[in-house]
């Protein structure tokens, strides 16, 4: 048997979640469906249709990373998993019915099965010596007379069909060390153990995304490539419903520069974000006000402002050295990345005394020993949330605490971002989330800003009894908008105790 070494090759994975969204991909997608003689009515043929487009989509991409062959380039092959537990993945459409419609695809030529694939073997890596289980996920070449013989290059498609709802399973530290070193997707539960252990809570959950999706669909988010997005997973972490909850989809993974050229109704998009959410979302969560806030009342950056660690290391000579180059890096941006990454790491590991720097900090901003204890000591001071913290691993390694960012935090912060958005979709205003931001049209964003900052106030109300106004920033493809071109009252976007 020719078994299969992972590195060498690559993969676009068939994944039954896509739908035509152009005329062209209407087109090709009607043809295909002709030629391969497949029923094209009723709820099969909407079944037929979702996987046509589907693996339209999935061969476009094939021949997109071919056509970038270089020396040294690896093959690239279309895999289709044939575990039923894969198919939770996609729940628009069965395990069988998506198998049949692979099988009919060889039948007819326009795949071919890769020798060796499909079957489980073992390869040793020739540098570390360990063997490693080749993928049982089936492997295909692609027959591109047949695919692409009606194509234009100008096929568009929208992604409809993702998991409404995932629940990962709770893994000790030890467990998910050895996950990560070896590349491993999160273990999740299947659907139908989270439905028995949540009960409705679990089904209420898929609904209210169900509900986003329904809406999405009539004001999809178009992407700078053209492929549009109506659709989303809400993910919970540690085994249960009340940590997490973050919303994943087609864009969030796009870095934010790329993600902001989007459009929404053919209209260009604004980025609506929490100032220093975590520490800021944290304290209000928490009950706990902010210490050091100016005589004014108010405050932007609750990082460097409130601290004063503003300034850190910032010398006369990086200022005027900067001013007269504007390629060199503005000397005020370390401090700040500085103090964000210190609270990211206290937070997610929900340890206050944690003490020293990741190696990952360490190597992307140069900080030192002392200037962690010195930002730490600061920030601690100027958040006192962030004492009622707790470890999210015990001693032994075990999961125990929930006030951190996996747990506490990311659910709630989930729960203010999705109850925003439902408040603007009862108003005819399609938002998408971004974890603790908000997407939404330009001529939306002081609607945006306004139900953002009323969400969080009244939420952290009904929590705590803390009147809370969240600051905010605005961001568009083209900068930052302030107050005034929003139409708002200076120091709007500014945070405040009511």
């Amino acid at each position: 048997m020719n078994v299969l070494d992972k590195s060498s090759y690559e993969l676009v994975t068939f994944q039954p979640i896509w739908l035509p969204y152009n005329k062209e991909s209407e087109g090709l997608c009607a043809a295909a469906i002709q030629s391969l003689e497949l029923n094209a009515d009723g709820k099969t043929g909407q079944k037929n249709r979702l996987l046509v487009a589907s693996f339209l989509h999935a061969a476009n991409l094939v021949r997109r990373k071919l056509s970038r062959e270089g020396e040294g380039s690896l093959p690239v092959h279309l895999g289709v998993s044939r575990s039923a537990a894969s198919w939770s993945n996609y729940p628009l459409v069965g395990k069988d019915v998506s198998i049949s419609f692979v099988d009919r695809l060889v039948e007819a030529n326009w795949i071919i099965q890769v020798e060796g694939s499909g079957d489980r073997g073992f390869v040793k890596d020739k540098v570390t010596e360990k063997w490693t289980a080749n993928p049982t996920m089936t492997m295909y070449h692609l027959d591109e007379s047949s695919i692409f013989e009606n194509a234009t290059g100008a096929e568009r498609y929208i992604q409809v069909g993702r998991p409404l709802i995932k629940v990962n399973q709770a893994e000790a530290r030890g467990q998910r060390q050895h996950r990560k070193s070896r590349k491993l997707a999160k273990p999740v539960l299947a659907p139908q153990e989270a439905r028995k252990q949540f009960g409705v809570t679990y089904t209420e959950a898929g609904d209210r995304v169900k509900a986003l999706n329904k809406f999405w669909k009539m004001h999809p988010l178009v992407l700078i490539d053209g492929n549009a997005a109506a659709c989303a997973t809400r993910v919970f972490h540690d085994g249960r419903i009340d940590a997490g909850g973050r919303f994943y989809g087609l864009w969030t993974g796009l870095e934010g520069s790329l993600r902001l050229k989007s459009t929404i109704d053919g209209e260009q998009v604004c980025q609506i974000d929490i100032r220093g959410s975590q520490p800021t979302l944290l304290s209000a969560l928490l009950g706990v006000k902010l210490s050091g806030i100016s005589d004014h009342g108010t405050w932007h950056d609750v990082y460097t402002q409130i601290t004063g660690l503003w300034e850190h290391g910032v010398t006369v000579e990086a200022l005027i050295a900067s001013s007269a180059d504007p390629t060199l890096p503005d000397p005020f941006i370390r401090p700040r990345q500085i103090a964000k990454r210190v609270i990211m790491e206290i937070i997610g590991t929900g340890n206050v005394e944690k003490a020293s720097p990741s190696s990952e900090l360490v190597e992307e901003t140069g900080v030192t020993n002392d200037e962690w204890d010195l930002f730490k000591a600061k920030l601690v001071k100027a958040i006192p949330a962030l004492k009622m913290l707790e470890p999210r691993y015990d001693e032994k390694g075990d999961i125990s605490g929930y006030i951190n960012g996996p747990g506490f935090l990311s659910y709630h912060e989930s729960e203010l971002i999705l109850q925003t958005i439902e408040a603007l979709h009862s108003q005819g205003i399609p938002a998408y989330p971004v974890h603790d931001c908000l997407i939404v049209r330009v001529q939306d964003a002081a609607k945006g800003v306004k139900v953002l900052k009323d969400t969080v106030c009244q939420y952290c109300f009904d929590l705590n009894g803390l009147k809370v106004s969240v600051p905010l920033t605005v961001e568009t493809s083209e900068g930052h908008m302030s107050d005034n071109d929003l139409g708002l009252h200076t120091d709007e976007l500014r945070g405040q105790y009511l």
